[in-house]
């Protein structure tokens, strides 16, 4: 199972740098950052974030009522408690500094935590984005019920009509965005068996198709155009990532390149506690060193967040499994 997946667990890697160390770092340090390029790129990267979260349980079936609730524990467990978690300290801080924005009422951290905050805005900054995969994640086995590809890719379109729905009657318009992909994601079948060098063709042509889609996007006149113009580009940067985690994954098995394999893994495990939580402790670290120059967003803050991000990750699971055996013994 670890060979088949270990190119996503490059990708995830890759992704979060990407968020964590220059898009959210970016607004904090004296570096220009954004601009359509690279507002595309990100929502491209969230585009292989939801992408990845339904691959991982595409070749998956639920039959039945157990394996359903067993499907979620497993989610909630090890997502949940880090999301509640980062959405308090986000609503704490808020009392006590108005910069931090991300949550900034009552009734926004309630309904992000209910994971309903999507459906009825404004959803909260960063932690939004976990409160749109709780609400994939719920309706993930009503899809997966189906062993037939076809008719999960026929109750995948019901579903989504239903968020498009939603979208139109108040819901957040990201919705409508990124759930096509995850359900991309639950109908992608296992390839692992085709031979690497096929996959490597295209990647070309998805540089140049994201090139041109920038420029589209630019000029886009109307907010459908832009919708499509992005789910398109999500796609094409979803494929051109994945592809070139496979070709990390190539070198490293070839050249036997042991520190980058073992050094990307750990980006990965701690992916999660690292987007729940950077900005928070960025946030911190702005708030006493003012905006950070190169140099101390690269050489000091990042290193900082991935060691704290660490930190974060190994207690909580130390603390689950802990209370997993206290439960077993009794």
């Amino acid at each position: 199972m670890a060979g088949k997946i270990k190119y996503i667990n490059y990708v995830r890697a890759l992704c979060m740098l990407w968020i964590v160390g220059f898009w959210h770092l970016g607004g904090k340090s004296s570096f220009a950052y954004s601009n359509i390029v690279t507002l595309l790129f990100t929502k491209g990267i969230l585009a292989t974030f939801t992408y990845i979260s339904g691959r991982l349980y595409a070749n998956r079936i639920i039959s039945g009522k157990k394996e359903a609730i067993a499907f979620y524990k497993k989610r909630l467990t090890k997502v949940y408690p880090l999301f509640w978690m980062s959405a308090t300290m986000f609503y704490i801080l808020h009392l006590f500094d108005t910069q931090f924005w991300y949550i900034t009422s009552l009734r926004q951290y309630t309904l992000s935590i209910l994971g309903i905050a999507c459906i009825f805005p404004p959803a909260p900054g960063t932690v939004w984005f976990i409160d749109m995969l709780l609400l994939f994640w719920g309706i993930t086995p009503i899809v997966l019920a189906f062993e037939n590809m076809f008719k999960r890719g026929l109750m995948g379109g019901a579903l989504y009509l239903g968020f498009a729905f939603m979208v139109m009657y108040g819901g957040d318009d990201r919705l409508a965005f990124y759930y096509p992909i995850y359900i991309l994601g639950l109908l992608s079948a296992d390839d692992h068996r085709h031979k690497s060098g096929k996959r490597y063709v295209l990647f070309p042509a998805a540089v140049i198709a994201f090139g041109t889609l920038c420029a589209l996007y630019g000029r886009a006149g109307n907010k459908a155009e832009s919708y499509f113009i992005e789910v398109i580009s999500g796609g094409v940067v979803t494929y051109a990532l994945l592809t070139i985690g496979r070709i990390i994954e190539a070198l490293t098995n070839r050249c036997q390149v042991n520190w980058l394999d073992k050094f990307m893994c750990w980006l990965s495990s701690i992916s999660m506690a690292a987007y729940l939580f950077h900005d928070q402790i960025e946030g911190i670290l702005f708030s006493i060193l003012g905006r950070f120059s190169v140099w101390e967003a690269y050489g000091f803050v990042l290193p900082t967040t991935l060691i704290m991000s660490w930190a974060i990750q190994w207690l909580y699971g130390q603390t689950a499994t802990w209370l997993k055996r206290s439960l077993w013994m009794q």
